[in-house]
């Protein structure tokens, strides 16, 4: 049996620029390089639902974030005092932190089957789907030769 691949990735509102605390963080000298440290600090615990975890590598935890992400120790430190202020991050336990918005940022390989399955119940549930044809009720059907033969079909009508 092979290795499966997990998929993850974080899923930014359209608005995350203009959340007030992202546009804080933005005004401070360096800001904008402060966000990127904070999506790569995001990306980097996305596996682990927004933990991040102290390993012991650096003398603090922002050294060995700042070592994690290849960002300068200095620039990790105002982001990580920064995001404490306004509790994006939170202490869990001695060894281990949470980036609290994360968890509600992620998304999973899981989540198209949810969507699909639920998709799925939608058409089944729906009358008017009646007028849907078998080979349309399913997403991963090349639909460009369905569409000409129903073309076809009514020019001959």
């Amino acid at each position: 049996m092979g290795d499966t691949k997990k998929y993850f990735w974080l899923k930014l509102r359209n608005d995350f620029f203009s959340q007030k605390e992202i546009k804080g963080l933005r005004r401070i000298k360096g800001g904008d390089k402060f966000v990127l440290i904070y999506i790569k600090l995001m990306l980097s615990s996305i596996q682990d639902e927004g933990r991040i975890y102290f390993d012991g590598y650096g003398n603090t935890l922002a050294a060995e974030i700042a070592m994690t992400i290849d960002e300068d120790e200095n620039d990790v430190i105002s982001v990580v005092n920064y995001l404490k202020h306004y509790s994006l991050i939170e202490k869990v336990e001695d060894d281990e932190y949470i980036l609290t918005a994360v968890p509600t940022m992620i998304g999973k390989e899981t989540d198209a089957a949810e969507r699909m399955r639920k998709h799925r119940k939608k058409l089944s549930n729906d009358e008017s789907s009646n007028n849907v044809t078998p080979e349309l009720r399913s997403c991963n059907v090349d639909i460009t030769p369905l569409l000409h033969r129903d073309r076809d079909r009514d020019r001959y009508r």
